[in-house]
């Protein structure tokens, strides 16, 4: 009858009349009458099971009980008939069971249990010499597979047959010992099966991670541990284990033992999970008969072992957790020590992850294996180690080659291994290699994997995400997850931050290695058409309203738009912040793209690619990066007579060309554009052309001309109706005006642009223009209002802004902080700001920040600091053509020079600081540097010049609406007084 039980069916019939649990019974009751010596009764019922086994058991079905429960009945057809080959040897049936036990011999050539019989037969037979020969085959196979010599039994029984022993003498009874007691209830005959220990350099950290074992047993602990390191190949996990399981002999006496599990043999399989258990148990000294062939109780007499002794047990290159998983006890009196290619992350313990070593490590490595003598010069040193990437199996080839050559230098090594050819071809020594052992790793990959992984090696960025690995393999991104977890697991792709992922530098030159032509080609098309399409997304979505060009759909990439488009299209953006988050990941891979497309004759997609990522170019900073892109593409339109797509280019390579103080050449390209545009009748085109130059002229201290420029942009704007930009070109030009003195004009300017990027809701425009709001309240002598603006907009502005507009912010903050009472907070806002400007390349806002420094360190009396910072901004305002930050800078000289008693020198810096001012029409810094002036003539005698000056001094203030200075206050009660 079929009964339903828990989601399932069930068949409900007498066990009886069911095959294999009789087989079972029958075997059983026959291995009891062989113990008690009946073997004729013992046989009768092992034929009758014999005659029960019918071929494979449950022949077609599939799934994994079905595999299961198909290996647990041949486990149990093997014990039983091996105990009826036992007993028929016993009854003389020698000529009968050699075919039945050399078939089973072939199927199973390490088996000592069925060589012993199929021996025992062939010697009954009187067949000598065959005998011999069948040890001989076994002992091969079981030093070829388990790198073991035959066991103690198989060993006995070789040595009777040699000495012609009777074959009575050779045949076990019922109750009779065969061998020694099971050295497992005794102690093991030998103690020591690890490799020879090295001296191990560097990786301290982790070798206490590994000797961190408990010392002693707690009331639920059996002292012991498990410890697993996994790593890529070459990073040095045998020797690490191997070092620490040699420390570990003291607190565990009972021995330490060493498998090989042979995951990465080469030609050699890796071991299965009886094999490795049958090994343990050998090397625990349990004899070869008393080692169980059931698949469980092997695996049960192996954990009860480990359970039971404190000893160091190493299974080294584990295929996975799978292999070793059945063998470990949950409280183990052994410290186990696993290591493995795969991250075993499903065994109990926290899996330890081996990194490439430290620079100084491989160093320190590389040193000790080549020796002293020819080491000498540091640098070489880690250049070289640098080039073998950290691995410790490179360092270990490298320093033996380098040994094998005494006529070598460390420098000319370098060379060889900075050549076209490739480090991995270098990296070698006698028959090993560090391409040998990445090539086994990449043998055991599935094709799926290894074709993702060969593709991966193309990136040519730092590292990569989901979906621009996706576009590179050519699969969708739900399947491209499953592959990247899978390779991650394998040590074959690092994951630095959250799925962000990296190949090792010299597994990446594996890789590439391994690409056809046809496959790079596929692959990098993809991966550009993602990269353009996903960035001009990106770029619309973020930033709809900035001056731009459509991207067409391009030749070269549109056999792969299918899949690319799709990936593009999808990919997960909630909201502006995600974009942000993307484009900030992916930008130095995305700049590597556009260098490779150049590199690789796709001119046009790197220009395309150019265009839209020059605002995130231009607002992260990459200055240096963005000028060579767009130079290039400037380049490529020029030479394609496609002059507006040029002057695209050329307007994005003058914004940059500012930013980095390069004034003539930001100029030429502005000029350009605006020949261009105005030739082409694009009013639009001109009017970025003319803010170009516009900037430029301000920049230069040419405030009058920037002016002019400014004021002709907003009015083609407001003409136009395009809000967003004169909002933007509002903001400019009252910057322009602040410069000038003019802070009323300048404050309607700032008030008129805020409510347009308001309504418009560009949160960046809007704090850009409330930073430069800030900064009027500065010149209006307001310090705490200014203060309070800068400290909201930092607060808000760091999703918001750029590295740069928020350094600008963080200068500002600091130029508004009461001194000396803050000078420690101004000095960090300062040397942050600082840190970007030269990260970024603004060479002008450095200037500034520097002389921000000499402003501090003057109102604290470091005096000689101070004067060695306005120096060194004065030096570099000089270089780049920034006139006001050379007159800031003349005037911090002279102060810091009248703060020191030289007078000359300080009288001779601030009166080029007030003719350099006035000569640019700075007011408000020539009025700063009069007063200063003033206050020195005043002090050296110089009563009527001091007079004049200050006269001066108050005139500009007045013009430019700005109150009275405390400086200026005092030196008008002293005049006053001297004239009473």
């Amino acid at each position: 009858m079929i009964n339903r039980k828990s989601h399932a069916y069930a068949l409900d019939t007498d066990p009886n009349r069911v095959d294999w649990p009789r087989y079972v019974r029958l075997g059983r009751r026959a291995r009891s009458l062989a113990d008690a010596g009946n073997d004729r009764q013992a046989l009768e019922l092992l034929r009758r099971a014999d005659d029960t086994w019918r071929g494979e058991p449950l022949a077609g079905l599939p799934g994994q009980w079905a595999r299961a429960t198909r290996s647990t009945m041949r486990d149990q057809w093997l014990a039983t008939m091996l105990t009826r080959c036992e007993v028929e040897l016993r009854l003389g049936h020698f000529a009968e069971l050699v075919p039945e036990l050399a078939a089973l011999a072939e199927q199973r050539p390490t088996d000592e249990r069925v060589a012993g019989h199929l021996i025992t037969a062939l010697y009954g037979c009187d067949r000598f010499a065959e005998a011999l020969d069948v040890f001989r085959r076994t002992r091969r196979e079981l030093l070829e597979y388990l790198g073991a010599e035959p066991g103690e039994q198989l060993r006995a029984l070789q040595q009777r047959i040699l000495r012609r022993a009777p074959i009575g003498e050779i045949l076990t009874r019922p109750g009779r010992p065969v061998a020694a007691p099971i050295a497992a209830e005794h102690g093991p005959a030998r103690s020591n099966y690890l490799p020879v220990r090295h001296r191990m350099v560097g990786r301290d950290a982790e070798l206490r991670h590994l000797l961190s074992a408990p010392t002693s047993g707690s009331p639920d602990s059996a002292g012991g541990c498990i410890r697993a390191v996994s790593g890529m190949a070459g990073t040095g996990k045998t020797s690490l284990v191997v070092t620490a399981a040699h420390l570990l002999r003291d607190r565990f006496p009972d021995g330490r033992y060493y498998v090989d599990l042979r995951a990465n043999g080469g030609a050699q399989q890796p071991l299965d999970t009886e094999a490795v258990a049958t090994l343990l148990l050998r090397q625990f000294g349990v004899p070869a008969a008393s080692i169980p062939t059931d698949r469980d109780e092997l695996a049960s007499r192996c954990r009860g072992l480990l359970a039971e002794r404190r000893a160091v047990v190493v299974l080294d290159d584990a295929r996975g957790p799978g292999q070793v998983r059945p063998l470990l006890p949950g409280n183990p009196a052994a410290c186990i020590l696993v290591t493995s290619r795969h991250r075993l992350a499903e065994l109990p313990c926290s899996p330890l992850y081996l990194d490439p070593m430290s620079p100084e490590d491989a160093a320190g490595l590389f040193v000790a294996l080549a020796g002293k003598e020819r080491t000498g010069d540091p640098a070489e040193v880690d250049a070289l180690v640098e080039r073998c990437g950290g691995l410790p199996l490179a360092v270990d080839l490298a320093a033996s080659r380098f040994k094998a050559h005494p006529t070598w230098s460390l420098e000319h090594f370098v060379r060889r291994l900075s050549r076209r050819s490739g480090r991995l071809n270098e990296l070698r020594h006698g028959l090993e290699s560090v391409a040998l052992a990445f090539d086994v790793s990449y043998r055991s990959l599935s094709r799926t994997q290894q074709e993702a992984f060969r593709r991966l090696g193309l990136h040519p960025g730092p590292d990569l995400g989901p979906d621009t690995a996706a576009a590179l393999i050519g699969r969708p991104l739900r399947e491209t997850d499953r592959i990247l977890e899978s390779l991650h697991d394998l040590h074959m792709l690092q994951e630095n931050s959250p799925e962000r992922y990296v190949l090792h530098d010299l597994l990446r030159e594996f890789a590439v290695d391994l690409v056809t032509a046809e496959e790079r080609q596929q692959a990098v098309r993809r991966l550009i058409g993602f990269a353009l399409r996903a960035a001009d997304r990106a770029d619309r979505t973020l930033n709809p309203r900035r001056f731009r060009r459509t991207v067409p759909e391009l030749p070269q990439l549109a056999p792969t738009g299918g899949l690319v488009n799709e990936l593009a299209d999808e990919l997960d953006w909630p909201d502006d912040k995600a974009i942000k988050a993307w484009l900030r990941a992916e930008l130095p891979g995305l700049v590597s793209v556009e260098a490779h497309a150049r590199a690789t004759g796709l001119g046009e997609e790197a220009a395309w690619l150019a265009h839209v990522l020059a605002e995130l170019l231009d607002s992260e900073g990459l200055w240096r990066e963005a000028d060579e892109m767009h130079r290039a593409a400037t380049h490529h339109w020029h030479s394609r007579g496609e002059d507006m797509a040029e002057s695209h280019a050329l307007l994005a390579l003058a914004s940059i060309r500012i930013h980095t103080a390069r004034y003539t050449l930001a100029e030429r390209a502005a000029e350009r554009t605006l020949a261009i545009a105005r030739a082409a009748g694009d009013a639009g085109c001109a009017a970025e052309a003319m803010e170009r130059l516009a900037r430029i002229h301000w920049s230069q201290s040419d405030l009058s001309t920037a002016l002019s420029m400014q004021r002709q942009v907003v009015e083609v704007h407001r003409k136009s109706g395009d809000e967003w930009n004169r909002a933007r070109c509002l903001n400019n030009l009252g910057a322009v005006l602040i410069h000038l003195g003019d802070t009323q004009e300048a404050l309607e300017s700032f008030t008129e642009a805020l409510p347009l990027a308001e309504s418009l809701n560009d949160s960046r425009l809007r704090l850009q223009i409330l930073g430069n709001l800030a900064g009027t309240h500065i010149n209006a002598r307001n310090p705490d209002a200014a203060r309070d603006a800068f400290e909201q907009i930092l607060a808000i502005g760091e999703d918001i802004l750029s590295p740069d507009n928020l350094a600008i912010i963080r200068m500002n903050l600091a130029g508004s902080l009461p001194l000396p009472a803050e000078s420690a907070r101004a000095t960090e806002l300062l040397r942050s700001a600082l840190h970007t400007f030269r990260q970024t390349g603004n060479r002008q806002d450095e200037a500034d920040a520097i002389n921000g420094l000499g402003t501090v360190y003057l109102e604290t009396g470091r005096n000689d600091a101070a004067l060695d910072r306005h120096a060194q901004a004065l030096e570099l305002a000089r270089s780049i053509g920034a006139q006001r930050e050379a007159a800031a800078a003349l005037r911090g000289l002279g102060r810091a020079e009248h703060a020191l008693d030289r007078t000359s020198e300080a009288l001779n810096h601030l009166q080029q600081a007030v003719s350099l001012s006035r000569q640019i029409e700075a007011t408000e810094e020539e009025a700063h540097a009069c007063e200063a002036l003033a206050e020195l003539q005043l002090q050296a005698g110089q009563v009527a010049a001091a007079r004049t000056t200050l006269q001066r001094a108050v005139e500009l203030a007045e013009s430019a609406r700005l109150p009275e200075s405390k400086t200026m206050r005092n030196l008008r009660n002293k005049f006053d007084q001297q004239t009473e």
